[in-house]
């Protein structure tokens, strides 16, 4: 019953894992339906993107946290 859900399913349900470049910290997202994952890290704040760009190849996308930002 399940396995037929699962299946489905327009989106990877997954987790993705990573640490994050700016403090080394764990990170697990899950990826929506466009194929990306978003997260903020609970830690430093910088919030990231991560998709597939080709096979072999994840790209991550860094936004600097909002506390370090020049108004």
């Amino acid at each position: 019953m399940y396995d037929d859900v699962f299946k489905t399913t327009k989106f990877n349900i997954e987790p993705q894992r990573w640490f994050c470049p700016n403090c080394s910290e764990l990170i697990i997202a899950y990826q929506d339906e466009n194929g990306k994952a978003k997260k903020r890290c609970c830690n430093c704040g910088a919030a990231m993107t991560r998709y597939k760009k080709k096979r072999g190849t994840n790209i991550i996308e860094i936004t600097e946290p909002e506390r370090y930002r020049a108004y």
